[in-house]
């Protein structure tokens, strides 16, 4: 029986020691990381980055800041979000090595959002990083950097408060974001302020929590002042839908899901207040050759359907109080003839990555300061920009081969065009003299005895303009080369 006993003993001390060991060997492992359960309230602290301009990591794993080394911010993957003061990116496109994306909803309940499947479906509304320009307020005054963001985090997640000087306040619009992880996980963000400290940027606070690739969403759209939006209208049946509207109220009109042929068109165009329209979820069923939204006398911003491909002939044209003019997605391939010609106000348009072309006077007397043209189109056209008083700065790509007539003629504040490619564009052949025609007449080349206008080209290709355009070397005085960035 003794002996029975001691067996026993032995035994049971021998498997204690082995589960010990065993237990030992797991804590020794690395551990696995674990998605962190609910909402997660947290700040990244911009002003760590503020003194040297860097950014300021954070990981939604980890659920705070991460310290990235400069040399590994493209290829480690333990960081989410960053910002350098309020300019944000992610760990994806052009900022690193990720699976990172943004897709801005049009929701501003946070709670009720539990799914990023609806979103993930909606390719085109996804935004991946990108390198760009844009204004830093880490350091007054504000100042130009040109780094790679994602779009969705430079803008739109605040508005400007001016009221109290510099620094400007920056008041959070509580819009619902998605963003696609490093790791290609899903999360929903809601950015809840922007502090302070001794008048400098602080930090920016938001809220964050993991969501599922599947299942749906009880939310509804946040509303606006003055806002109507309809949803799977018939064709043709615009006006009667705005039968049931308040329409002298009507300052923002969103329409979903639905097809508009000019009559629809034609409808919106009567509503007297109508200062905003979204069409992004709508499809446009309008010939070339029809009107458009030429001629509208209220309208001040125009966010045009996701699907377009194309624009006709001045369909945006003649409108008198047209600002801004939105392009979402990456279908329009095509400008047509005209299509901003005479829409005086128009400042604010940022072309899509996906346009090939542009037709004569597409951009004839509008208000833009500053255009940057997308890498695929080739040809400036004739009067593409002609007589825009307030056009400052030109940016034509690699692709661009050749320049139309006039197509930057009276443009008379026009300070500088930029050429990213070291070989030149030929001036186009007009047709009936068959000699060369001149982009560039009714500049302001000099003010005074100070030269004003200035081409920008790549190093050592200063000689080669000359020579394709035919100039003189006296010409070289409007010309500065730069390094091209590799």
């Amino acid at each position: 029986m003794k002996k029975s006993f001691k067996f026993l003993t032995l035994g049971l001390y021998l498997l204690s020691t082995l589960a010990l060991v065993s237990c030992e060997k797991k804590e020794d492992g690395p551990k696995a990381e674990t998605k962190p359960v609910g909402t997660v309230n947290a700040q990244i602290k911009i002003s760590d980055g503020a003194e040297k301009s860097e950014f300021v990591y954070f990981s939604f794993m980890k659920t705070k800041q991460v310290a990235i080394a400069p040399e590994k911010v493209k290829t480690d993957t333990d960081w989410d979000l960053a910002f350098l003061d309020i300019n944000g990116r992610t760990n994806g496109g052009q900022s690193g090595a990720g699976k990172a994306a943004v897709y801005r909803t049009e929701y501003d309940d946070f709670e009720g959002i539990k799914s990023a499947e609806p979103f993930i479906a909606d390719k085109s509304e996804w935004v991946l990083d990108k390198v760009q320009e844009t204004t830093s307020y880490g350091k007054m005054p504000p100042k130009q950097v040109k780094d790679s963001f994602n779009k969705h985090l430079i803008k739109g997640w605040y508005e400007f408060d001016m009221s109290g000087g510099m620094p400007p306040k920056f008041i959070i619009t509580k819009d619902v974001y998605i963003i696609r992880t490093a790791k290609g996980d899903y999360v929903k963000l809601q950015f809840l302020a922007v502090e302070y400290e001794n008048k400098k940027l602080s930090a920016i606070k938001f809220r964050y929590a993991y969501i599922s690739e599947t299942g749906k969403n009880n939310v509804t759209p946040k509303k606006r002042d003055g806002e109507v939006i309809l949803s799977e209208v018939k064709t043709g049946m615009i006006e009667e839908a705005l039968k049931n509207e308040k329409v002298e109220n009507i300052k923002i009109l969103t329409i979903k899901k639905s097809t508009l042929n000019q009559a629809d068109i034609n409808a919106i165009k009567k509503l007297p207040k109508l200062e905003e329209l979204d069409l992004r979820k709508a499809t446009l069923s309008i010939d070339t050759y029809d009107k458009g939204f030429k001629d509208s006398k209220v309208i001040k911003k125009l966010i045009a359907p996701q699907n377009l491909e194309a624009t006709g002939l001045g369909w945006f044209g003649y409108m008198s109080q047209l600002e801004e003019i939105v392009f979402p997605g990456t279908a329009l391939k095509s400008i047509g003839n005209g299509t901003f010609s005479m829409s005086r106000k128009l400042s604010k348009i940022e072309l899509p990555e996906s346009l090939e072309i542009i037709e004569p006077d597409a951009f004839y007397a509008t208000a833009i300061a500053k255009i940057k043209v997308p890498e695929k189109v080739k040809h400036i056209p004739s009067g593409c920009f002609f007589y825009c008083k307030q056009l400052k700065e030109v940016y034509l790509p690699k692709s661009i081969i050749s320049l139309g007539d006039a197509a930057f003629g009276s443009c008379t504040e026009l300070e500088k065009i930029v050429f990213a490619s070291s070989t030149p564009p030929a001036f186009a052949i007009n047709p009936e003299t068959k000699k060369p025609v001149f982009p560039f007449n009714g500049l302001t080349w000099k003010k005074g005895e100070k030269r004003f206008f200035c081409f920008y080209v790549p190093k050592g290709s200063v000689s080669a303009y000359l020579n394709k355009w035919g100039w003189k070397e006296k010409d070289a005085a409007y010309f500065e080369e730069y390094e091209l960035k590799k």
